[in-house]
C-alpha cells in the first residue's frame, strides 16, 4: 500500500526563500526508534516516508505527523525480511517523483536465544532483515544521491556492534557488518555529495527489547535510553556530517573501555551484561 501526500509542503532555508519538498525514507517506523525519527524529521519541516510491515501502527504514526505538524507522510507497507517485497518497494521509488534526501534503515530486531538454540528460520530472517535488506537500500539510495549530487544515508546499528555479543551473538554480528559497511562506503562516496553515518544506540525503551528479551539483561538496567533522545542525536548528527553517532554519556564510555580492553576478555564481559535475568 502507498499513500502520497495531498498536499505539498515547501521548505524555506533561512534567508525566507522557498524550496522544493525534501523527503526522507525510514524503515520500521511504525514504532520505536523509527516513529521517533520520523517524527523528528517531520519536526524539521521534512516529510517522512514511512516504512513497515504494520499497517495499522504506519496508519497511527502517520496520522499523528499530520496533527503535530501538518506534514501529510507517505506511507509503505512492506516486509523488508521478504526479498521479493524488498525488491517491490525499491522499484516503486524508481518511479517515486519527489525529492528524497535522506534514507534511514532501523528496521530489524534481535534475539537473546543462545545461538545453538534458535530456530533457523528465525537467524534466516534476522539476516534477511539486519543484513541483506539494508545492504540493498543502501545501495539503492547511494547510488540515487550520487546521481542528483547530494543525500545523506543512516544506518541504525547498535552498541552491540563494537565487540562480541555472547546471547546476541547474530545481532551484534549483524550489526558490526552494517558499522564496517557504513565506514567503508563513507570512505568511497568521498566528494560525491553522498554521506553515509551510522546511528549505533544502546538499549532503549522500545518494543524492541521486549520482543528480544533483551530488557532483562543487566546492561539494559544501567543504560536505558529513551527513543526520542535517541532520534535527536542521530538525525543532528546525521546533518552535522558525523560518520558514528553514539547517543548517550554510559554508551560512549562504554564504547571507550571496549576499545581499551584485551580481546580475550570482551566475549566474557559481554556475556555478563547480555545474559537474560529473571524480572
Amino acid at each position: 500500500m502507498t499513500t502520497h501526500p495531498k498536499s505539498t509542503h515547501l521548505s524555506t532555508d533561512n534567508t525566507g526563500s522557498s524550496l522544493q519538498t525534501v523527503f526522507a525514507v525510514v524503515t520500521g517506523a511504525s514504532q520505536g526508534i523509527g516513529r521517533s525519527i520520523a517524527l523528528e524529521f517531520a519536526r524539521r519541516g521534512i516529510v517522512p516516508i514511512l516504512i513497515a510491515r504494520d499497517e495499522k501502527n504506519l496508519a497511527a504514526v502517520a496520522s499523528e505527523i499530520l496533527d503535530t505538524y501538518k506534514l501529510e507522510p507517505v506511507t509503505m507497507s512492506a516486509d523488508l525480511s521478504d526479498r521479493a517485497s524488498v525488491n517491490h518497494l525499491l522499484a516503486q521509488f524508481e518511479a517515486f517523483p519527489g525529492r528524497i534526501e535522506y534514507a534511514v534503515n532501523n528496521a530489524g530486531f534481535g534475539d537473546t536465544t543462545p545461538f545453538i538454540d534458535c530456530d533457523p528460520s528465525s537467524l534466516d530472517e534476522m539476516i534477511e532483515l539486519n543484513v541483506r535488506a539494508v545492504v540493498r537500500i543502501t545501495h539503492f539510495f547511494s547510488n540515487r544521491f550520487r546521481s542528483q549530487g547530494s543525500g545523506r544515508v543512516m544506518n541504525v546499528s547498535s552498541t552491540a556492534a563494537f565487540q562480541p555479543t555472547p546471547y546476541f551473538a547474530l545481532y551484534g554480528s549483524s550489526k558490526s557488518m552494517i558499522l564496517n559497511l557504513d565506514q567503508a562506503i563513507n570512505e568511497e562516496l568521498l566528494g560525491t555529495g553522498v554521506h553515509v553515518c551510522t546511528l549505533c544506540p544502546g538499549p532503549t525503551a522500545t518494543p524492541f527489547h521486549a520482543r528480544a528479551s533483551s530488557d532483562r539483561s543487566l546492561l539494559s538496567r544501567i543504560t536505558m535510553l529513551d527513543a526520542d533522545k535517541v532520534a535527536i542525536a542521530g538525525v543532528s548528527g546525521m546533518l552535522r556530517g558525523k560518520r558514528l553517532i553514539v547517543p548517550g554519556l554510559t554508551n560512549q564510555l562504554l564504547r571507550l573501555l571496549v576499545r581499551l580492553s584485551p580481546s580475550a576478555v570482551l566475549p566474557k564481559v559481554s556475556a555478563i551484561l547480555m545474559r537474560p535475568r529473571e524480572s
